[in-house]
């Protein structure tokens, strides 16, 4: 009886959980990016819903997702290929 009770429970903090990581992600788009602290507050809420998911997997006999999102890749500057001859 304890092991539904604590899937119950998981499964209501993954569901808050994504929620919340919805929430801080539009918010850090709405500012461009530009805030910091938004940006500690979307790795914190990411880190825990994934914390949350390895939980999920461990205690529930219905496996969780099968696939992860993308991370985003950030742009990277090319070095030009001219070689500097003196």
């Amino acid at each position: 009886m304890k092991n539904k009770n604590i899937v119950a429970v998981v499964k209501k903090e993954i569901k808050l959980a994504e929620k919340r990581l919805s929430e801080v992600m539009t918010t850090e788009a709405k500012t461009d990016y530009q805030d910091a602290m938004l940006s500690i507050e979307r790795a914190y809420a990411d880190g825990y819903l994934e914390a949350l998911w390895f939980v999920w997997d461990n205690i529930s006999s219905t496996p969780s997702r099968t696939k992860k999102k993308p991370k985003k890749k950030k742009p990277t500057k090319k070095k030009s290929k001219k070689s500097k001859r003196r």
